[in-house]
């Protein structure tokens, strides 16, 4: 029997969870770093954007 396609795509996302649950503390630290530099950006250039208009 093959496996509907529903159930394929719910098993591959069980592993990126795994993988994500593996690989996530080695990256936290610089993660949040990079998240929080990200946001100031993306804040910004809404805030800049609201004042043009």
């Amino acid at each position: 029997m093959s496996q509907r396609p529903d159930d394929a795509s719910k098993n591959q996302l069980r592993h990126l969870e795994k993988s994500a649950t593996l690989f996530l503390p080695i990256f936290i630290p610089s993660f949040l770093e990079h998240y929080k530099y990200i946001l100031d950006l993306i804040l910004g250039h809404i805030l800049f954007s609201l004042k043009i208009h």
